[in-house]
């Protein structure tokens, strides 16, 4: 009786396994976004905002793939955090780079990725 035993656990610890498997490889659903917001004059934000995020698929002149407004985001010195993909899922196939922008209260996109590409992508 002891080998049955052993042999149903086996068993179903294979299966779960291999049924475990293609949900590895998925893409999550909601990634994790930490920032710090900064006014004109590079100082340190405060209160409730309105945060906008957009995928685009080109660093200048790009496509907008994906686009979610965060509203009454908590900003306490220029810090917040939020699950982007919890307002507008993240049905993106992530098969190719995405270039993110980030907008406070229809101040303006700010781009994330360096001074550089975003002197270029002022071309919006």
């Amino acid at each position: 009786m002891t080998g049955l035993g052993t042999r149903n656990t086996g068993l179903a610890l294979i299966s779960l396994i291999v049924l475990a498997q293609p949900l590895a490889a998925q893409i999550p659903q909601l990634v994790q976004y930490q920032g710090k917001a900064t006014d004109k004059a590079n100082n340190p934000v405060n209160g409730d905002h309105n945060i906008t995020f957009r995928l685009y698929d080109a660093v200048t002149a790009g496509s907008n793939e994906w686009e979610e407004t965060h509203t009454a985001v908590p900003i306490e010195n220029g810090l917040f955090s939020v699950l982007l993909g919890g307002v507008t899922p993240l049905d993106l196939a992530f098969d190719k780079p995405y270039w993110l922008s980030v907008e406070i209260d229809s101040d303006g996109e700010r781009y994330g990725w360096g001074d550089d590409a975003a002197a270029a992508a002022d071309e919006y």
